[in-house]
């Protein structure tokens, strides 16, 4: 009974948590404060999410996000994307705001870095 009691509670607290998301300003707090290592392991995860996605979009024969590149992408290059879409703004040439959610900003960073010949 005590299991179940606790299963319960731990399903109600998954089911109760918010998503999650990173706004660009905690970011530019991250790297302002030389603290980039405390997210780095999340923003390589977010990438890695794509690529798994992508996967998934590819094997229902369906358009992926982006094309996958021939190289190993780590954390490394994710900043390196996430920074310099950061620094060049949105598509339509528009800054970033600092409520704009990190992960929709790398999106958009491996989307132009690696678009899909049609």
């Amino acid at each position: 009974m005590k299991s179940l009691l606790l299963s319960c509670c731990a399903l109600m607290a998954l089911v109760a948590s918010p998503a999650y998301s990173m706004p660009l300003k905690a970011y530019k707090v991250a790297r302002k404060a030389d603290s980039i290592e405390s997210i780095e392991t999340y923003i390589d995860g977010v990438g890695n999410g794509y690529l798994w996605a992508n996967s998934a979009l590819q094997a229902d024969n369906k358009e992926p996000l982006f094309c996958t590149p021939d190289l190993t992408l780590n954390e490394d290059n994710y900043l390196a994307l996430l920074d310099r879409q950061i620094k060049d703004g949105m598509p339509t040439k528009a800054a970033w705001r600092d409520e704009d959610p990190i992960e929709i900003i790398l999106l958009r960073a491996l989307q132009r870095t690696f678009p899909c010949k049609k």
